[in-house]
């Protein structure tokens, strides 16, 4: 087996989608980085990514010696920070980072990689709903001084991977075998943003229009494939799921007044999952509630559509699956009580949100939501409506935007088993 092949499945054990990648040679003496498959022709996903073992094994057996490629973004939960060495490139990366790190602290162990040129990878965890760019020396370190020679891969970006050769010599190669770290509040503060990434404070209490940033390209491939396909063959991704499984999966995906696309699509994938059964038609009532346009007739309406003409084409489950990942990495641990404990804890007291955050604890946790409701600082918890449109994705999306790390302190509790 090649070493290409070992360490694309590796990475597919961590739950990282991989592609098969290439060097094109250019004109101008310099490689272009890019997959040897198109999405469109194969799975519908950038690159025809894939994390399931079937597809590795195949495709590295035909091509035993190509490239490994890794997405970053919001499909793999993760960014990374690609710091140039003076030597090969324009630019002192190392320069940049030293005046950083001076000004911010030092960066936290990470796993790290070095490519031919010597240039260093690092790899950082994602906060979910985040959607960091792909930029070439564009973070600032102060005033007009930018960070010249650190590049940073981000939503729909990639990066090779080790064990991979360059064609004008040279392999990358891992610095060590650590965890991918939290990135430091400051490096997400300072880093480039995706437009839309960041909503005005005055949206919270009813979100904006768009979704899950890897939603339209994880639908498309399931709806274009057999089940599970390009996203997932793994045994607990896609046998017959129990209803507790399916509903979990539904707290966690968010329904920010989705599109009648979007939100029809996550219908069906309801249904494909439970099998058109009566139990899932409540998990639809209640996810489609998230939402301020939720109108009960026509969530019947469209279920019994459904059950006259159902989905054949892809997974229910995975898809499911796929989006809850992207929401909330621990969502099959999820304690809604302790969730939003760490999101308020992260959140300064505002009086003008104190009613929508109130509306969306008592809508997670019914009464039982008072007392958290009251040590943020909330009054009038009688005025708290339990209603559609009220739900803890409006508490999550204000903590990302004010501050990722809650996430870090809703896992710690979580790990450490705090009683809710």
């Amino acid at each position: 087996m090649s070493a290409h092949r070992n360490a694309a499945l590796a990475c597919a054990a961590r739950g990282w989608f991989v592609f098969q990648a290439r060097f094109k040679p250019l004109k101008n003496g310099k490689w272009n980085k890019q997959g040897r498959w198109s999405g469109k022709k194969t799975n519908g996903l950038n690159w025809a990514m894939t994390k399931d073992p079937l597809e590795i094994q195949k495709l590295w057996t035909n091509f035993p010696d190509d490239p490994l490629g890794i997405p970053t973004g919001s499909v793999n939960g993760l960014f990374v920070l690609d710091v140039d060495t003076a030597a090969d490139h324009k630019n002192d990366g190392f320069a940049a980072l030293s005046a950083l790190e001076e000004k911010y602290g030092p960066l936290p162990p990470t796993l790290m990689a070095q490519s031919p040129t010597g240039s260093v990878h690092y790899y950082f965890r994602l906060p979910p709903g985040m959607r960091i760019k792909n930029s070439a020396s564009e973070i600032v370190i102060e005033g007009g001084t930018r960070a010249l020679g650190i590049d940073v891969r981000g939503e729909g970006g990639m990066v090779i991977a080790p064990p991979s050769n360059h064609p004008r010599g040279g392999q990358y190669r891992w610095l060590n075998d650590l965890d991918v770290a939290d990135a430091p509040s400051w490096l997400i503060e300072i880093v480039p943003k995706s437009e839309g990434v960041r909503q005005k404070r005055a949206d919270v209490a009813r979100p904006a229009k768009p979704c899950n940033p890897a939603l339209e390209v994880m639908i498309d491939a399931l709806e274009e494939s057999d089940a599970g396909k390009g996203v997932s063959l793994l045994p607990e991704d896609n046998d017959v799921p129990s209803i507790e499984r399916i509903k979990l999966a539904c707290r966690a995906i968010p329904n920010r007044d989705l599109g009648w696309d979007d939100w029809n699509t996550q219908a069906m994938a309801i249904w494909h999952a439970t099998c058109g059964s009566e139990e899932g038609l409540p998990i639809l009532h209640a996810w489609s509630r998230k939402s301020t346009k939720y109108d009960a007739a026509e969530t019947e309406d469209r279920w019994t559509t459904i059950t006259k003409c159902p989905p054949t084409r892809f997974s229910g489950m995975a898809k499911l699956v796929a989006l809850a990942k992207l929401a909330d990495p621990y969502w099959e641990r999820c304690n809604p009580r302790l969730k939003i404990w760490a999101a308020l804890a992260r959140l300064p007291f505002d009086k003008k949100y104190q009613f929508a955050f109130g509306s969306a604890a008592r809508t997670e946790l019914g009464d039982a939501g008072s007392d958290l409701f009251a040590d943020w600082g909330g009054k009038g918890w009688e005025q708290c409506i339990d209603g559609p449109g009220h739900c803890g994705d409006n508490i999550y999306r204000l903590a990302d935007e004010h501050d990722p790390t809650w996430w870090q302190l809703y896992r710690r509790m979580l790990d450490a088993g705090v009683r809710s």
